[in-house]
C-alpha cells in the first residue's frame, strides 16, 4: 500500500521497491505487482489469475522433470500437484501476495532445467532466472545450493560453471543477508532447510494433523522415494 501512496502522490518508489520486507528482499515481485496493478487499475483478480497461471506453470515443469529424469518418478505427480493446489494453501489464492512466491518457484525451476542441458548457451539465462528467484521470495535462495549440487554431479565445464555460479549466488545471497533479521541469522540460514522439507511434505502430512515437524518429516520421505528411484 505504501507503494501505490508514494506512487500516486508523485513520489519515487524505487527506495520502496527495493526495501526488504519481513525477511524477503522481494523487489522483483513487487515490481511485478505494481505492474499489474496500473496495467488493471489495481484488480486483484488478475494477480490471483497470475499466481494460479505461475503454480500450473511449476507443476508442468515438475512432471516434465520427473519424466526426464525417470518416468517411473510420475507416481510421485499427485503429491507435487498438492504441494501447490491442496486446501491448505487455500488462502494464496485468496490475494494476489502468493505472486512473490509463485515467482520465485518457477524461476528457479527454469534455471535448474537450464543448468542441466549442456553447453554454455544457457547457463546465463539459468543464472539470471535463478536471480530472479531470489529477489522475489526469499525461498528463491534454495536454488543456489541445488545448482551447485547439479554443477558439481554433471561436471561438464565445471570449473568455469562453479566460479560463475558462485558470483550469481553471492548476488542473491547477499540481498538475503540484508533483507533478513541480524538477530539470531545463523539460525535463519539453518532452518532454511528445515522449512523447505517443510514446504515439500505440507500436504502429504495433512491426514497426519499438520505441524511443521510432520510436514518436514513427509518432505523427507518424499525426497528418499526420489532418491530411491533413481537408484533403481
Amino acid at each position: 500500500v505504501p507503494i501505490f501512496q508514494e506512487y500516486y502522490k508523485g513520489g519515487g518508489t524505487a527506495g520502496l521497491l527495493l526495501e526488504p520486507y519481513n525477511g524477503h528482499f522481494n523487489s522483483l515481485a513487487r515490481t511485478a505487482m505494481l505492474g499489474l496493478a496500473l496495467l488493471t487499475r489495481w484488480n486483484v483478480r488478475v494477480e490471483i489469475l497470475a499466481a494460479f497461471l505461475l503454480n500450473l506453470a511449476v507443476l508442468w515443469i515438475y512432471l516434465r522433470m520427473l519424466r526426464a529424469t525417470d518416468p517411473r518418478l510420475l507416481l510421485l505427480a499427485p503429491a507435487f500437484s498438492a504441494s501447490l493446489f491442496s486446501l491448505i494453501r487455500n488462502d494464496d489464492f485468496l490475494s494476489g501476495f502468493n505472486l512473490g512466491l509463485a515467482l520465485a518457484e518457477s524461476a528457479s525451476l527454469l534455471a535448474l532445467c537450464g543448468l542441466s542441458r549442456p553447453g554454455r548457451a544457457w547457463f546465463v539465462p539459468s543464472s539470471l532466472a535463478a536471480l530472479a528467484a531470489a529477489v522475489s521470495n526469499s525461498v528463491g535462495n534454495a536454488v543456489w545450493p541445488a545448482g551447485f549440487l547439479l554443477i558439481v554431479f554433471r561436471r561438464e565445464d565445471r570449473g568455469f560453471r562453479l566460479a560463475a555460479w558462485a558470483v550469481f549466488a553471492a548476488a542473491g545471497l547477499g540481498a538475503a543477508f540484508v533483507a533478513a533479521p541480524k538477530d539470531g541469522f545463523p539460525r535463519y540460514v539453518a532452518e532454511a532447510g528445515y522449512f523447505s522439507l517443510a514446504l515439500i511434505g505440507g500436504t502429504a502430512s495433512t491426514g497426519f494433523g499438520f505441524t511443521p515437524e510432520s510436514a518436514a518429516a513427509a518432505g523427507g520421505a518424499i525426497l528418499a522415494v526420489c532418491v530411491l528411484v533413481l537408484q533403481g
